[in-house]
């Protein structure tokens, strides 16, 4: 043993350091537990977004406004790309919409105009 070991051997008791070492597995102990419960409310968290999740999307018709704001699990990935996919060829389609929506109402003033002109 070293000095510093005896030095403190002698002065604090036997029963002392094993509580000492008792006390430190006792946090050791208390570490794990608390990460294991922040583990175990996590999970419970995912779960329910995804379920709150799910019931927006079948409660949808499209993609749009849809969000999922938590960490996706890796098991989804391709879900979750699925979902971005649709909804940047939906954004692309609305735009295309809003280009034929424009078309239409100019053609009609254009018609009005030209009847109205005779």
């Amino acid at each position: 043993m070293s000095q510093t070991s005896t030095a403190q051997d002698v002065s604090t008791p036997q029963e002392i350091q094993d509580l000492l070492k008792q006390q430190e597995e006792i946090n050791k102990k208390l570490e794990g537990w608390r990460k294991q419960q922040e583990e175990i409310k996590l999970k419970e968290q995912t779960k329910a977004e995804l379920e709150k999740f799910a019931n927006m999307l079948s409660k949808k018709r499209a993609f749009t406004g849809v969000k999922y704001e938590h960490e996706k699990p890796a098991k989804l990935r391709r879900i979750f790309h699925n979902i971005t996919v649709i909804q940047q060829k939906e954004k692309a389609l609305a735009g295309e919409r809003d280009d034929v929506k424009k078309e239409c109402v100019s053609e009609i003033k254009q018609y009005l105009e030209e009847l109205n002109a005779k």
